[in-house]
């Protein structure tokens, strides 16, 4: 553990600063020898990565996020490119008022139903 977090260290000194990639360990047993990751992390080509995150593993091993796009929650998603400001929230792409966008009421992607707005976060009836 302590030679990843010493590894770890270097890259973010390095400006890689990328967490979510490091070596595996070896089984310190004497076992069989192979490598593994702590979870949430997975092995990916002699790596452990996290394919939550990770846009060169994202949701798998090997699946790269095209370019102005990252990894969030297993999945390629467009990324603002200007940071939002106030209480806005980017989603896919563009920053959104989560309280009051009805395609993204609450959380990016939720959609308010036909004959519903989106009030403080929640679908409700326009009636």
């Amino acid at each position: 553990m302590g030679d990843r977090l010493a590894i770890a260290c270097i890259l973010l000194l390095a400006g890689c600063g990328d967490t979510d990639r490091l070596p595996p360990d070896a089984d310190s047993e004497g076992g069989d020898g192979e490598e593994e990751c702590t979870a949430p992390m997975t092995i990916c080509a002699e790596a452990c990565v996290n394919l939550e995150h990770d846009s060169g593993n994202c949701g798998g091993c090997g699946v790269v996020c095209p370019i102005l796009t990252a990894c969030r929650g297993a999945v390629c998603v467009r990324i603002c490119d200007d940071p939002c400001l106030g209480t806005r929230e980017c989603c896919d792409g563009e920053c959104v008022y989560l309280s009051s966008d009805g395609n993204n009421c609450g959380a990016c992607g939720k959609r308010c139903q036909i004959l519903e707005h989106c009030s403080e976060g929640v679908c409700k009836s326009n009636f």
